[in-house]
This record gives C-alpha cells, sequence and structure tokens, in this order.
C-alpha cells in the first residue's frame, strides 16, 4: 500500500510541475527615456507583474498599486535597464515605475518568449519634484 502511494504521489507530482513548466513564459524587455540619443537605461526601475493590476498616482503621496494582492511577479532593471521574468502564459497589466518618471502602464498578452521594450517619459510638469517620489506596492 505505501508502495502504491509512494508511487501515485510521484507521479501526480511529475504531472504538476510539467503542466506548470509547459505553460511558464518569458518576460523581458529594456527601459530607457525617451527622446533621448543615444538611448539611456533606466536602471533600478521597479518592473510588476499581475492581473488587472492599476496604480493611482497624487500630489504629496506616494503612487500605489491599489491591489497588490493582484502582483504576480516583481523585479528591478539592472544596470543597463534590463529585467526579466517568468510566468504563467496569459493576460497580464506589466507597470514600471521609477521615482520621477511617468509610470508605464500596459495590458500584455503572454504567449511563449515576449519582449516589452520600454521608454519612461520624466515628469516635468509644474509640481513635478512632489509626484512619483515613492511607490507603496506591498500587500497590507
Amino acid at each position: 500500500m505505501r508502495k502504491f502511494l509512494a508511487v501515485t504521489l510521484f507521479y501526480l507530482l511529475t504531472a504538476v510541475l510539467s503542466a506548470l513548466c509547459a505553460q511558464a513564459a518569458e518576460v523581458s524587455g529594456r527601459v530607457t527615456v525617451w527622446a533621448v540619443k543615444p538611448l539611456s537605461a533606466v536602471s533600478s526601475a521597479v518592473v510588476l507583474i499581475g492581473r488587472e493590476l492599476q496604480i493611482a498616482c497624487q500630489n504629496d503621496k506616494p503612487d500605489e498599486i491599489t491591489n497588490p494582492e493582484n502582483i504576480l511577479a516583481e523585479t528591478k532593471t539592472d544596470s543597463n535597464g534590463w529585467f526579466f521574468l517568468i510566468v504563467p502564459e496569459g493576460n497580464y497589466t506589466l507597470i514600471i515605475w521609477k521615482e520621477h518618471f511617468i509610470p508605464v502602464c500596459i495590458k500584455i498578452t503572454i504567449t511563449g518568449k515576449e519582449n516589452y521594450p520600454c521608454s519612461f517619459v520624466r515628469d516635468k510638469l509644474p509640481g513635478w519634484k512632489k509626484r512619483h517620489v515613492s511607490l507603496d506596492y506591498r500587500k497590507k
């Protein structure tokens, strides 16, 4: 009986892991400053991916992901502006955030190996020093 349970558990775990690995997809991209030639990389930008993510931006308050429970994965860009994530295939929201830049928020569909180059725009509107100074995205 124990041998039967051990073999059954082994095959069940193998099937689950195979299904998860088969559906995993790579998401990568390079974040740069818009309209700067040559392209200028944005390092240490926060990259979030999840289902139906939303970001709220207000003066004198941290930018906030209003539904952080939907965040599936997160990372930061490297010194050359590159990011890399592995997530299951599906429909997501990709948010890229950096202090004093206007956040990038796009809907994406991931079906395999996807690359999303993004360009940031610095926030230079009146009062810009009070906007996009911090990001609150931790689950409460």
